[in-house]
């Protein structure tokens, strides 16, 4: 009898003890993440900005041949006396004549531990993935303008070109105005997950243009283009 009343009594206090630990660990209050949106983002690409490359003026050779395909001259459109290094021409898969083709990219930096306040609240605590929600990206462009594609990169803070060895390819981005979804792929969310671990070191998002000019007098105007983010970082 005393040895079973013993028994009970500490059954009891092992079960009173881990009772107590488990409240302990309920007044943490400790989910196992935080969901939070990425500061917005707004890029501007205009075509009167230092990066656009204006065309030759009057005087100045320009190669307008056929450069692709069989009925092509050449297809070289920087031989003399072309000079491709003042006025940048390739050429032109969609029309097969040599163009004024170039890059518009600017980027901008993301600090999650200053501009978000979800992180800034689990400041300390070390994330082991953080996974993109939602991603959508808002597009206004002026009539005309001659840009032929529109992609988004991401690297570290200060990600100079999207040629940058340190660049990884994000999404490309639709030129259709208006608000539009966008997927990056399996690598491209891995590099986020990477660079929002590390929430207290800023990243960058870069916006890359692919302008090609075909003509003397392109239409001139702006593209903004607008990121809004959602994300789910675990402990």
């Amino acid at each position: 009898m005393f040895l079973g009343a013993s028994v009970r009594a500490v059954c009891v206090v092992l079960c009173l003890g881990q009772l107590v630990a488990a409240c302990s660990s309920w007044d943490e209050d400790t989910p196992d993440h935080v969901d939070f949106a990425l500061p917005s983002i707004t890029w501007t690409v205009s075509s009167a900005a230092p990066q656009w490359r204006e065309p030759p003026p009057p005087g100045v050779p320009v190669p307008s041949f056929v450069c692709s395909g069989p009925e092509a001259l050449s297809t070289d459109c920087c031989a003399p006396p072309y000079d491709c290094q003042k006025y940048p021409f390739a050429c032109d898969p969609t029309s097969n004549f040599c163009a004024l083709t170039f890059d518009v990219e600017g980027g901008q930096t993301v600090d999650l531990v200053n501009d978000v306040p979800a992180i800034a609240a689990v400041q300390g605590r070390a994330f082991a993935k953080v996974e993109l929600l939602s991603l959508n990206v808002s597009v206004s462009l002026a009539p005309g303008l001659p840009i032929r594609a529109t992609s988004l990169y991401i690297g570290p803070h200060g990600l100079p070109a999207s040629s940058d060895p340190a660049a990884t390819f994000f999404a490309p981005v639709k030129l259709v105005s208006g608000a539009q979804a966008v997927v990056p792929d399996v690598p491209a969310r891995q590099a986020f997950s990477s660079f929002a671990r590390d929430y207290e070191t800023p990243f960058s998002l870069l916006l890359s243009a692919h302008v090609v000019v075909s003509s003397d007098n392109p239409p001139k105007g702006d593209l903004r283009a607008t990121l809004t983010a959602q994300a789910r970082a675990f402990y």
